[in-house]
């Protein structure tokens, strides 16, 4: 038996490993739920924050930062804080594109740091070009802050109605997707909402612990 964290991760172990997907359980990932306490924020702002931990291409770091640009000409006052180490070709691209006033990098918080930033924050941004489960994101929406999420990965799977969807290749699509969220304090109202639901779909370690134990059992049972 096999236990992955998502159900793309199930498909993408069956394709490309020919692994039986009848022997594949998914099984989420568990979170720390009391680190990150749901709050309904009464004003929203125009500050936006990403998690990347490492810039690798993965974390697409390069589109969100072009579609941020976009936006900002859009909207006067619209933030942007990183969360992570971010390289020396990233820091070139923010000066060209004129946002060294408007982004704000922060390489390494510790927990109590990285939960201030988010609790600050207005609108969460997931812009990974694949992830097999997307810790970051399920931190922003326990804390309750609408999201911006890819359509690629296990994203949109975790996300369910607690963001929006975008195209992560189409920095243009990221940059609407801003507009649409920021203009809308009734969509951001709506989705804050839908993200305190989603909420109670995650699972602390605990819990996680006694969904393995599940699945164990049915295996010393021979039901797997």
């Amino acid at each position: 038996l096999l236990i992955t964290p998502s159900n793309i991760s199930k498909k993408d172990i069956t394709k490309f490993f020919k692994y039986p997907s009848n022997q594949i359980e998914v099984l989420w990932n568990g979170i720390n739920l009391d680190d990150f306490q749901f709050r309904k924020k009464k004003n929203f702002e125009k500050k936006l924050v990403t998690i990347i931990s490492s810039d690798v291409p993965m974390k697409n770091l390069k589109n969100i930062l072009i579609g941020f640009s976009f936006a900002q000409k859009k909207i006067e006052g619209l933030t942007l804080n990183i969360i992570g180490d971010v390289r020396e070709q990233s820091i070139g691209l923010i000066d060209s594109l004129g946002l060294k006033d408007s982004v704000i990098i922060h390489k390494k918080p510790d927990k109590k740091k990285l939960i201030e930033i988010l609790t600050l924050s207005d609108i969460g941004i997931s812009g990974s070009l694949y992830e097999g489960f997307g810790f970051p994101l399920i931190e922003m929406i326990a804390i309750g802050l609408p999201v911006l999420a890819s359509n690629k990965g296990s994203l949109p799977e975790l996300m369910g109605n607690a963001g929006i969807a975008f195209n992560p290749y189409d920095p243009k699509e990221f940059s609407n997707s801003i507009q649409k969220l920021v203009s809308n304090n009734e969509l951001k109202n709506k989705i804050s909402t839908n993200c305190y639901k989603r909420r109670d779909d995650f699972f602390g370690w605990d819990e996680y612990a006694k969904k393995l134990e599940f699945l164990y059992q049915k295996i010393i049972d021979g039901h797997i």
